[in-house]
C-alpha cells in the first residue's frame, strides 16, 4: 500500500495542477493572435470534421497525426472538453509509465517516484500542455514512456502494440521503436529483439500508409520546416543555437534545476 501511494503521489500532484490551470485560464485567448494560427487549430479542425478537405484538416504534418483527433471526434463531448480529458489522462499514464520504466532500469521505488514528480513539474512538457491542451503531444509522451517501459521490462507484445498506436499519434514513434531495438540488442534478448524489429517495421509501415491514405495539401519535409522556423523566429543561427540551449536547460527544468546539487 505504501509503495502504491508512492507511485500515485505524482499523479495526484498532476491532477491538482490540471484543476489549477483549468480554473485560472487555458487557451483560446481571443487577444492572442497566434492561438488561431497554432498547432491546436489544426487538431481542433481534425477533431470536428476529420473527413473534410478543409485546409486545416489537410495541412502537413498535422494531418497525419490522426489518433487523438479521431478519439476526440468519437467522444460524446464538445471537442475542447474531449481534448482536455485526454490530455490529463495521457499525462497521468505518461507519469505512471515513466515510473515503470525507471523501475525497469533498476532504480529503487523512491527514485522512480522522484522521476514521476520531475516529469509532472517539467514546465514545457506538462505545464504547457495543460494550458495548450488541444495537442497530440501528451498522448505521444504516454505512448513513448509506455514503449520504453515495455522494452525495459521485456514485454514484447505490449511494445509492439504501443508502437503501432504511437505511429498513428506522432512520427516520434520512431524514437520508441529505435530504443526497443537497441535495448533488446544490448541485453542480448533475441526474442524481444524480434518484437522490437517488428515494431520498427510496423511504425514505418503505419506512417507510410497514413501518408498514402491522407494526401496533404502541400509538400512537407522536416528540413524545410526547420529552415522556416529559423527564418521566422531567429535572425541568426547563433541566436537560434542560444535559444535551443536555453530551452533545453534552464527553461526546461526551471525550479528543478537546483536539485542535482542537493544531497
Amino acid at each position: 500500500m505504501r509503495r502504491r501511494a508512492l507511485y500515485l503521489a505524482p499523479v495526484a500532484l498532476l491532477f491538482a495542477l490540471a484543476l489549477l490551470v483549468r480554473a485560472n485560464g487555458r487557451i483560446p485567448y481571443t487577444d492572442l493572435h497566434w492561438v488561431a494560427d497554432g498547432d491546436q487549430a489544426r487538431y481542433l479542425a481534425m477533431a470536428t470534421h476529420p473527413f473534410s478537405t478543409d485546409a486545416l484538416v489537410r495541412e502537413p504534418p498535422f494531418c497525419w497525426r490522426i489518433l487523438v483527433p479521431l478519439v476526440v471526434y468519437i467522444l460524446p463531448l464538445p471537442a475542447p472538453t474531449g481534448f482536455w480529458l485526454l490530455t490529463v489522462l495521457a499525462l497521468a499514464v505518461a507519469t505512471l509509465a515513466l515510473e515503470w520504466f525507471l523501475l525497469g532500469l533498476g532504480l529503487p521505488p523512491a527514485a522512480a517516484s522522484a522521476g514521476g514528480f520531475a516529469f509532472v513539474l517539467l514546465g514545457p512538457a506538462v505545464g504547457f500542455t495543460l494550458w495548450d491542451y488541444m495537442l497530440v503531444d501528451p498522448a505521444a509522451f504516454a505512448l513513448l514512456a509506455l514503449a520504453l517501459g515495455a522494452a525495459a521490462h521485456r514485454r514484447g507484445p505490449l511494445l509492439l502494440a504501443t508502437l503501432l498506436l504511437f505511429a498513428a499519434t506522432k512520427e516520434t514513434a520512431l524514437i520508441g521503436a529505435a530504443f526497443g531495438v537497441f535495448w533488446a540488442f544490448e541485453k542480448r534478448d533475441w526474442k524481444l529483439l524480434r518484437w522490437g524489429a517488428g515494431g520498427l517495421v510496423g511504425v514505418i509501415g503505419v506512417i507510410f500508409l497514413i501518408r498514402l491514405a491522407i494526401p496533404a495539401n502541400a509538400p512537407y519535409s522536416y528540413l524545410t520546416e526547420m529552415q522556416n522556423i529559423h527564418a521566422k523566429y531567429t535572425p541568426t543561427w547563433s541566436a537560434f543555437e542560444q535559444q535551443t540551449i536555453l530551452s533545453g536547460t534552464v527553461d526546461a527544468w526551471n525550479i528543478l534545476l537546483p536539485l542535482p546539487s542537493c544531497r
